[in-house]
């Protein structure tokens, strides 16, 4: 039976709390519901910052996006993808 020995789960592995939570079973944290609607907030909130202060700009940006090849939208998408893993995972 595997357990969370390392990574960001170790601390409460070493604590016991995560023993305790999961009886033996492999399992993760409970998800946190307040922060994850938090988070979508803030990132709704500042894209509408966006349409509301730079409508003309963001619907120029908007027709770029059309015009963008496929190939360079995914290398976006994933460069942008990897970068909020990698910021969700040092400030857990």
């Amino acid at each position: 039976m595997e357990v969370w020995t390392a990574g960001p789960f170790a601390s409460l592995y070493r604590n016991g709390a995560l023993q305790e939570q999961c009886a033996g079973v492999r399992c993760m944290e409970q998800f946190d519901w307040m922060l994850f609607l938090k988070a979508a907030g803030l990132a709704m909130a500042l894209e509408g910052a966006a349409w509301a202060g730079f409508p003309e700009k963001m619907r120029r940006a908007a027709l770029q996006l059309i015009q963008t090849p496929t190939p360079g939208l995914r290398i976006v998408g994933l460069v942008s993808l990897l970068s909020g893993l990698a910021l969700c995972y040092l400030g857990s």
